[in-house]
């Protein structure tokens, strides 16, 4: 961390790092193919969201995702009965 980083308060601290964070995702991008975009996944955790879970799924289907990548968090609802389809 930089001297004058490290006079900020840390809310200030996380909004510049997160601002680098989506620039570089942006320039990333823009040097994607167009195949390479479209083949894009979708990463996201979980937890007891089973009646969230199949609107969910199906609006980032919707919006040309391919590939999710799910990660239950000790869910206690029956979230298998969801994703079964």
């Amino acid at each position: 961390m930089s001297d004058a980083e490290q006079g900020k308060p840390f809310h200030r601290r996380v909004l510049s790092h997160a601002k680098r964070f989506v620039l570089t995702a942006q320039l990333i991008w823009r040097k994607l193919t167009t195949r390479q975009r479209m083949s894009f996944g979708v990463c996201a955790v979980f937890k007891n969201e089973s009646r969230h879970l199949g609107e969910w799924l199906k609006f980032h289907n919707l919006m040309g995702e391919e590939h999710f990548f799910l990660y239950d968090d000790n869910s206690a609802d029956d979230f298998m009965t969801v994703l079964q389809p």
